[in-house]
């Protein structure tokens, strides 16, 4: 009976083990060394929730990119029910959304899906939060300043 204990706790500690690994949410894998340039993108006045159109504003200068990089080498991330986005920023073939609090902070970087644009507010949400303000007050500067 006192071996069945120390299994019993070993199992246990396995199975919630794994259910913590399984709820993490991963960073998705960013090719920022090889992207030179990240296009930022902002979404047409006539945009819809079922027809999200986007345009090109510009391109993040080096600068730019440079916190870009070490925003989401920072990073840890989150999952939120409802986020909405009005920015977005092209990494290769990815499309990350730039979400702002009401009072004009940067909250984080959306990268629910493959476009983030495409993706309804309403869904769960997954993104990329810093704690750094500094960083983050200039990464959203150079995303609103982006030519």
């Amino acid at each position: 009976m006192t071996c069945i204990k120390p299994i019993l706790y070993g199992l246990v500690c396995t199975l919630t083990g794994f259910a913590l690994v399984s709820c993490a949410v991963p960073k998705p894998q960013l090719s920022l060394e090889t992207a030179k340039e990240v296009t930022v993108y902002e979404k047409t006045p006539d945009a819809t929730l079922s027809n999200p159109k986007v345009q090109k504003v510009g391109k993040l200068d080096s600068r730019g990119v440079s916190h870009l990089q070490k925003y989401i080498a920072g990073a840890k991330t989150r999952r939120l029910g409802y986020v909405s986005s009005n920015r977005f920023v092209q990494v290769g073939d990815r499309r990350l959304g730039v979400v702002v609090w009401s009072d004009g902070r940067l909250l984080g970087l959306d990268f629910t899906g493959q476009d983030a644009s495409r993706v309804p507010p309403t869904t769960t949400h997954s993104l990329m939060v810093n704690a750094d303000e500094v960083l983050s007050k200039h990464l959203l500067d150079a995303v609103k300043e982006a030519e």
